[in-house]
């Protein structure tokens, strides 16, 4: 059968990959054994690895500090972290790596996951691992990939967020244990090595690793003491308005009155205050006319 092969961008691959639906692991490819490995660069198909059995179900997820078993369906619960872990091995038999033949070019990883479910619903962790290679003979670089994933379910709304800094790749080389950039969950991925990030894997099970990233799930945050909501909103008939009509009307009666009571009260007292300050210069000038008298 004639390779077609794959010029296109990494993004643009996966984003044509991802889906909402469960992705399972793909695609179709021939399969192998440890005992027969493959003629060329090919990823995670050999079908009894001893530590993942068939590779092609590579990715696994477990409760983290539990030391549970890594499953492909798991119940979040909140207030809990859990283990995403993502199998990688170039199943290229070892003898093609001299040539070069064997080497697989450019090996990104990328997953992605729900950011929330809401209660019963189920969503998957999706990882796609995207590599190049030269097939024997030739000196232009085909791209292939594969793509698996692992199922979350919660029985309440939950949220899911990534834990920063905490894939680590894990492979008994010279990047053992290095922390990965946070791009591993978005679609531009990470590039991964033996001793370096440089995408280069040779062929062969002592050149495989895993990644590990971890997920924390955190509950809907709920009102400690939400309001009451009335059974029924109060009725509002002809009667109660006719009723507010002559409350509004009352009051403004009541406002006009006192203004107007408080205007006399105060004619009335400038007035007397007047006419008292009048007889007063009087009784002065009187008292003034009879001293000069004398």
């Amino acid at each position: 059968m004639k390779k077609i092969k794959l010029i296109i961008s990494f993004a643009v691959g996966l984003a044509a990959v991802w889906s909402p639906a469960a992705m399972a692991w793909g695609p179709e490819r021939p399969t192998y054994t440890m005992e027969s490995p493959a003629p060329e660069v090919t990823f995670n198909s050999i079908i009894n690895n001893p530590v993942l059995g068939d590779e092609r179900d590579f990715v696994r997820i477990v409760e983290s500090d539990t030391g549970g078993e890594f499953t492909n369906d798991v119940k979040v619960e909140p207030g809990k972290t859990y283990n995403v872990y993502i199998g990688y091995h170039n199943n290229a038999a070892d003898n093609l790596n001299e040539s070069g033949y064997g080497i697989a070019q450019r090996v990104r990883v990328a997953s992605q996951f729900p950011e929330a479910l809401e209660a019963g619903e189920s969503g998957d962790v999706n990882v796609i691992i995207e590599y190049a290679y030269y097939p024997q003979g030739t000196t232009d670089l085909t791209y292939a990939k594969v793509w698996d994933g692992a199922t979350l379910s919660a029985d309440e709304k939950v949220k899911i967020s990534f834990v920063p800094g905490s894939a680590i790749i894990h492979n008994g080389w010279g990047l053992d244990g290095t922390v990965l950039p946070d791009e591993i969950v978005t679609t531009a991925g990470d590039y991964i090595g033996l001793n370096e990030l440089d995408g280069r894997i040779p062929g062969c099970s002592q050149y495989s690793g895993h990644i590990i990233y971890k997920i924390t799930v955190e509950g809907e945050d709920k009102p400690e003491n939400p309001p009451e909501t009335p059974k029924e909103l109060p009725k509002t008939g002809p009667a109660e308005i006719v009723m507010a009509v002559a409350v509004v009307a009352g009051f403004c009666g009541l406002s006009f009155y006192l203004y107007r009571t408080k205007r006399v009260l105060k004619q009335v007292s400038d007035d007397v205050t007047g006419k008292n300050i009048e007889s007063f210069k009087n009784d002065e000038q009187g008292e003034q006319k009879d001293g000069d008298e004398k």
